[in-house]
């Protein structure tokens, strides 16, 4: 704006925009540029030019007889007088004259404006429409789950949260702000929301009646057919997009999406379409039903005769970026099969539709549900030796899910369940190693496992697997998951897909292993597999924290972290996600979350796991290191290693010492913890452990033997850090060749990095502030070009036009985005990171 750019801010009442105007009129005045503010009012038929007046912009000083000249005139003279910027709130409000008045101002001064206006439907009047296509878009979004927690535990001054009440209040909100500070304040007002010692917890459900006036106020703002279609979308609660486009039309859908009115949540077979954010669901559920409610809701209800409601409906679970809207979907869907399953057994009374609904709650328990009960119903209803077999095969299941540390597993004998010892010794042994350590006699307890003639045959050789991976020896691990032929769908088979990856990836093949998990957790999650996706989510935050990818992990964490707090059986994954969640919080200088996390985790009081990641005084070692003091980081670290090592879990320990070392700034924490990798079947972490070494020695020369390494095996946040350390080592000893070299393999380690981020942008969350440029379509065609490095001669012979129309081209987009050529055009940062390439409203 300095340099005469207009800037227009888009978004939906609650983001923010009024407060960002603010901002920039503070810091435009600062600047010593006059700020001439006009509020959004409409003209009425006794006030013309109403807004313009308020502002005091009467030309009540001119000669002029004619009203609307004597305002032009008026504030032609205070724009030009010194340098200004017109600043406009709300300008969709403002009346055709009001817009001529400024648009016939703009054109004779080109003074900048500064304007904020709803997102996703174009400017109603021709003068607002001819201002904005000139002007930078800024668009605000709603804000992530980790911007939506900081903002909360601001707004606490100070108090904590548990995760329970931050994610409820996010699938609410959606992330739209001001609707967070609205459903907290209500909750404690009404007592759903408590506080206990320096926590808050929820205590009931967080809707109250006070909150209708938000919603309402959020709605407002869009056109009265646009209101009508999401509340007829909130009120049947999820519709089909077919159905929804037969019944309001893909204009309308698509101008309500752009306005981020409504989300359209993607499954593997079809797409539905929710009112955003969720609480406008609620509010249409909770709310008095008045007259225009029952007419929207009739007429949906015939176009749609048939439609089911809500609650019975079972719709899709996916959702191809983490949203309010999807979790809240995943949850209402596990909850209506839940249901389905009970019903069923209620009615039958039958064995195997009550092992369904156990199966149901292993999977997703519910600690509101007495699943041991269950168990003794089922008992009576087993009438054969397999039944019998298959009871007591979950029933060792579900004890290691919610065997306390330190309480021994049943003693049952397996010989009682022929064909099932292998599976059960197997499962029994791995909950004993995950909750107590690996035993000193685990090799004669491999052998006691296995048995002949086997049911479902592989378990023992899960079992071996596992322990070969909490061993450190993954090559082993993975060869041993690879002749296992579990049936598709089974336990076993999702057991030992799991255990593979882990073998994969910690061998080091983790970017493969990062896609592979990501993929895995689309598809749990359509399946309503919350074990499975919180598995591979800490499997997918340790391949990021591995590979430098920060930010996309951090994402991945919390798209999943909204699934709230995690059901009975999950808690060390849920755990191990957190602590992942605290390192990439502080990694990205997010400390209120970092510390929000960790006290979070610390809150579950487990013991360390044999998974690397599980250990949350690593993550808190991070911390410390980062707002304290570092020795005692090293000690925090030195300590969590040490209790890895007691429990026999070689792999977590090595891992933690070497990664959680280099983010100290240390070879490896504590240093005795090299001679543990001896008996590790891969060379990677040895190559590691010296390029740490190098880096405390400032020895140039193997600081660039192991940046090689780390590039070839895709640690390419490590390698940026060294190669940037390299690059100073080589220009203090005057090495130029050196330092050249240095910075051509810095380039192109930063573009292989954005190429990574570019993979993971469907897991990362939309960004608050969409900086784009209100372009044609033409013309982005050509910065794309331009981007790419092609000449103009170039993209017109792949355009199809004259080398003098992509000239005339480029002059208007110079003109649009405040460049005078090429090289301005591609230091814009918004043009480097792609945002300029995404979709404007209103082109």
């Amino acid at each position: 704006m300095l340099r005469g750019l207009s800037v227009e801010i888009l978004g939906r009442t609650g983001t923010g925009r009024t407060r960002l105007l603010n901002s920039l009129e503070t810091e435009l005045t600062s600047a010593g540029i006059q700020v001439i503010p006009i509020a959004g009012l409409p003209a009425t038929a006794t006030q013309p030019l109403r807004a313009l007046r308020f502002a005091g912009l009467d030309g009540a000083a001119s000669r002029e007889r004619d009203p609307i000249t004597r305002v032009v005139t008026h504030l032609t003279q205070a724009a030009t007088a010194r340098p200004s910027v017109i600043s406009i709130d709300d300008a969709d409000l403002l009346d055709d004259d009001s817009w001529n008045v400024i648009a016939s101002v703009h054109a004779k001064t080109n003074v900048p404006l500064a304007i904020t206006r709803r997102a996703g439907f174009d400017a109603e009047t021709r003068s607002l429409n001819a201002i904005t296509a000139a002007c930078i878009s800024i668009r605000l979004r709603s804000l992530s789950f980790e911007s939506t927690t900081e903002l909360l535990l601001d707004h606490l001054e100070g108090g904590e949260a548990d995760l329970d009440l931050l994610t409820r209040i996010y699938r609410k909100s959606g992330g739209i702000p001001s609707l967070a500070i609205s459903i907290a304040e209500a909750a404690m007002l009404s007592g759903a929301m408590t506080r206990t010692g320096t926590v808050w917890r929820a205590t009931a459900d967080l809707w109250h009646d006070s909150l209708a006036g938000a919603v309402e106020r959020l709605i407002s703002e869009l056109p009265s057919t646009h209101r009508d279609i999401v509340e007829a979308i909130a009120t049947l609660g999820v519709v089909d997009l077919d159905d929804a486009t037969a019944m309001f039309g893909h204009e309308h859908l698509e101008q309500l999406e752009a306005a981020d009115a409504i989300t359209v949540v993607t499954s593997d077979d079809r797409m539905s379409v929710l009112a955003h954010p969720p609480l406008v669901t609620e509010w249409a559920q909770h709310s008095e039903h008045s007259i225009r409610r029952h007419r929207v809701a009739t007429t949906a209800a015939e176009r749609l005769p048939d439609y089911p409601e809500p609650e019975s409906r079972h719709g899709p679970s996916t959702h191809s970026s983490a949203s309010a809207a999807m979790i809240s979907l995943v949850l209402r869907d596990i909850d209506a099969r839940r249901a389905t399953a009970r019903s069923e057994y209620e009615q039958t009374q039958a064995f195997d539709s009550g092992v369904r609904y156990l199966d149901d709650l292993i999977q997703n328990p519910d600690p509101a549900l007495d699943i041991d009960a269950l168990l003794g119903e089922l008992a009576l209803l087993a009438t054969t030796p397999t039944q019998l077999a298959h009871l007591r095969v979950r029933e060792v299941i579900w004890e290691g899910t919610t065997a306390a540390p330190g309480t021994q597993r049943s003693s049952s004998s397996t010989s009682e369940f022929p064909g099932y010892q292998e599976m059960i010794g197997s499962l029994t042994l791995i909950a004993e190693i995950d909750a107590h350590g690996v035993p000193p006699d685990i090799e004669k307890r491999l052998d006691a496992i296995r048995h002949p003639a086997q049911v479902e045959a592989g378990w023992a050789d899960l079992a071996e697997a596992h322990v070969r991976l909490v061993q450190g020896r993954m090559r082993t691990a993975a060869d041993i998951v690879e002749r296992i032929a579990a049936a598709p769908g089974t336990r076993l088979e999702a057991l030992a897909q799991v255990t593979h990856a882990w073998a994969t990836a910690t061998h080091g093949e983790f970017a493969a292993t990062l896609t592979l998990a990501l993929e895995r957790i689309d598809v749990n999650l359509s399946a309503l597999k919350l074990w499975e996706v919180r598995e591979y989510t800490r499997l997918a935050a340790a391949c990021a924290l591995t590979l430098g990818e920060y930010d996309l992990g951090q994402s991945i964490v919390d798209a999943v972290l909204t699934l709230g707090p995690p059901a009975i059986g999950q808690e060390r994954s849920h755990v191990g996600i957190l602590a992942y969640g605290a390192v990439f919080g502080a990694l990205n200088g997010r400390i209120t979350l970092a510390h929000a996390l960790i006290d979070e985790a610390e809150r579950w009081n487990l013991p360390c796991g044999p998974i690397p990641g599980s250990s949350v005084s690593a993550a808190h070692a991070l911390l410390q290191s980062l707002t304290a003091d570092r020795r005692l980081a090293v000690d925090t670290m030195s300590q969590a290693v040490r209790e890895l090592l007691d429990h026999g879990y070689v792999l977590a320990a090595v891992d933690t010492g070497i990664i959680g070392g280099l983010l100290l700034g240390k070879p490896a924490v504590p240093p005795g913890i090299a001679r543990h990798m001896h008996d590790m079947d891969d060379t990677w972490r040895e190559a590691l452990l010296v390029y740490a070494t190098a880096l405390e020695a400032n020895d140039g020369d193997r600081i660039e033997a192991g940046i090689e390494m780390l590039t070839e095996t895709g640690r390419l946040g490590a390698a940026q850090y060294g190669l940037t350390e390299l690059l100073r080592i080589r220009r203090s000893e005057g090495d130029e060749e050196g330092a050249h070299r240095a910075q051509q393999l810095l380039g192109d380690v930063i573009r292989r990095r954005r190429e990574t981020d570019a993979a993971g942008v469907r897991w990362s969350y939309i960004a608050q502030y969409q900086i784009t440029a209100n372009l044609t379509f033409r013309e982005r065609e050509i910065v794309r070009f331009v981007v790419e490095g092609s000449t103009s001669a170039v993209i017109a012979e792949n355009l199809g036009i004259s080398r003098r129309t992509v000239e005339t081209h480029l002059t208007n987009i110079y003109q649009k985005l405040g460049v005078s050529n090429r090289w301005g055009l591609m230091n814009l940062p918004w043009v480097q990171e792609g945002e300029l390439f995404r979709s404007a409203p209103g082109t």
